[in-house]
């Protein structure tokens, strides 16, 4: 089910996971950035999901002030919310590869997180917990 669709990001819950999706389509300017996670951390907390799909592929680098943003605001808020395992499909783009791995460093086992090349093999693990 499609919740919301801005402008660099579709989001979608999937209740059948207890997950919600999240799928990156560009740029993101800082505010729009935050914008997006802001609106997943809403769908988080309506759905009581535990799992989260974060659909990097197309996605452009992750300014250092965001980066530091997600790990020291969102993402204790996104795991205070529920938030336990979370599947991300690496970027094509490099940068953003080292902007996710800088981020995903910095959250020391709070949150169980791997790595996926495709939605299926994301959705499958998802599946399994």
């Amino acid at each position: 089910m499609t919740v919301s669709n801005l402008k660099t990001l579709k989001l979608t819950h999937d209740p059948d996971l207890k997950a919600v999706a999240m799928e990156w389509t560009g740029f993101s300017s800082s505010a729009q950035f935050r914008e997006a996670n802001e609106n997943v951390l809403d769908l988080i907390r309506e759905t009581r999901s535990t799992k989260l799909i974060a659909d990097t592929r197309n996605m452009k680098i992750i300014s250092l002030q965001d980066q530091q943003w997600l790990y020291q605001d969102w993402l204790p808020r996104t795991i205070s919310a529920g938030l336990t395992h979370a599947a991300i499909i690496e970027s094509e783009d490099f940068f953003n590869k080292l902007s996710v791995d800088n981020v995903v460093q910095k959250i020391n086992d709070q949150l169980t997180i791997k790595y996926f090349t495709t939605l299926l093999s994301a959705r499958n693990w998802l599946r399994q917990l």
